[in-house]
């Protein structure tokens, strides 16, 4: 945080940062507002949301079943007059719609925009009038400014994970309709540290489209199955759509034996000798040599690479100048880009206060509270739905056995 923020201010660039955590001082930041486009339709913007928060289920039986009932329901609550413009403003729209025949099983849809009114510093409306106060993505592109975003609850909250994902889409959407509208391409950097948090199936259309709309993306994660989760697989398309890849720190098996064979076959000699000393004390000796293929990096390379705490292997698809090694891995040095000193003192340097930076807020409701509410509001929604499903059973049961 302080490297990022020290950096800006040295080349005059504006520095926004917001967290989710309690009593920290935060910029407000209002996905709605970063969402509006003239550009975007009622529907795309419905589709954005579902795909940030995660509620594209895709298709597949009973997966497209909740799909359409959060997009109709949304869509619905988005087409009202006046539209929401808030979360909260949302959130009252989509609660008056429970009990309807129309939306039945909406009770994920509602749980989550619920969980994210809990946080002030995403309630606010006015995104532009006062750009110090707010991170707005069109904004951030234009007068290209540097913006932080402190999720470390992301490890186990769903719903700092959901805000990331907000972010994730506001800039991808922002990156589209500048270059639709035919302004000039602003080349934006994206550094996600444990990206894997907030991969989902719907990841792909970030690194898929990333690119053709000016993001270069920097992501960093332990290992490569990671990326393998139970219900998808990001490893092919973080391979296909990324150009380098460093692997610092190889332990896991199967990406050992990747790395290896990825790194193509060398001829290599081998050596034998015979030494044959006959009944007369006669000494013969005959060497032979022979030819055979072998990876240029063997599993031990791999594992010495590891080991050393500046060493990496790099490997480069479609490179140039420099860095143009035939898409081979290539064993690296690295060196720090700040000393060490300096590395201690920024992490031990406190959060900034909310006095010190004008335009900031807080918020004193705790994540770990949040989740608790938003899995209560879940199960007692899901009894309720048993309930009455229980209830019109027995009803017709009833009804069967007077007839």
């Amino acid at each position: 945080f302080h490297t990022v923020r020290a950096e800006a201010e040295a080349r005059g660039q504006e520095f926004r940062f917001f967290t989710p955590e309690r009593d920290l001082a935060t910029h407000v930041f209002n996905p709605f507002s970063n969402f509006a486009s003239q550009s975007r339709t009622l529907l795309q913007v419905c589709q954005l949301i579902l795909d940030a928060l995660g509620l594209n289920h895709g298709e597949g039986y009973g997966r497209s079943y909740f799909t359409r009932q959060n997009r109709e329901a949304l869509f619905d609550a988005l087409n009202t007059d006046p539209p929401p413009q808030t979360f909260k403003e949302l959130n009252d729209i989509l609660k008056s719609f429970r009990g309807r025949p129309n939306y039945p099983d909406i009770f994920e849809l509602v749980s989550t925009i619920h969980a994210l009114t809990q946080y002030p510093q995403l309630e606010t409306i006015e995104p532009v009038s006062d750009p110090s106060t707010s991170i707005h993505m069109p904004t951030v592109l234009e007068r290209r400014q540097v913006v932080y975003f402190w999720l470390p609850a992301a490890i186990e909250s769903i719903t700092v994970r959901e805000i990331g994902k907000l972010a994730l889409f506001s800039l991808l959407s922002a990156s589209i309709d500048r270059q639709r509208s035919g302004q000039d391409t602003r080349r934006t950097y994206l550094c996600i540290d444990e990206f894997q948090r907030l991969a989902g199936e719907n990841f792909r259309i970030v690194l898929e489209q990333a690119r053709s709309y000016g993001l270069s993306c920097f992501m960093a994660n332990q290992t490569q199955a990671d990326l393998k989760l139970p219900e998808f697989d990001l490893r092919p398309t973080v391979r296909t759509n990324t150009r380098v890849k460093m692997h610092f720190g190889v332990t896991d098996v199967a990406e050992i034996l990747e790395i290896s064979q990825l790194s193509g076959q060398e001829i290599a000699v081998m050596e034998s000798w015979a030494h044959m000393t006959t009944k007369k004390n006669n000494v013969r000796e005959s060497t032979t040599s022979t030819e055979t293929l072998k990876d240029r990096l063997l599993v031990s390379d791999i594992l010495n690479a590891t080991d050393h705490p500046r060493r990496c292997i790099l490997h480069v698809t479609r490179g140039s100048g420099y860095s143009q090694w035939a898409g081979l891995p290539t064993v690296v040095d690295c060196f720090y880009p700040i000393s060490r000193e300096l590395y201690v003192a920024r992490s031990n340097a406190a959060w900034p206060v909310m006095e010190s930076i004008p335009g900031t807020t807080t918020s004193g409701t705790d994540v770990s509270d949040i989740d608790r509410q938003r899995n209560r509001a879940l199960v007692e929604e899901q009894d309720d739905a048993l309930a009455a499903l229980f209830d019109e059973a027995d009803g017709k049961l009833r009804g069967v056995s007077q007839d």
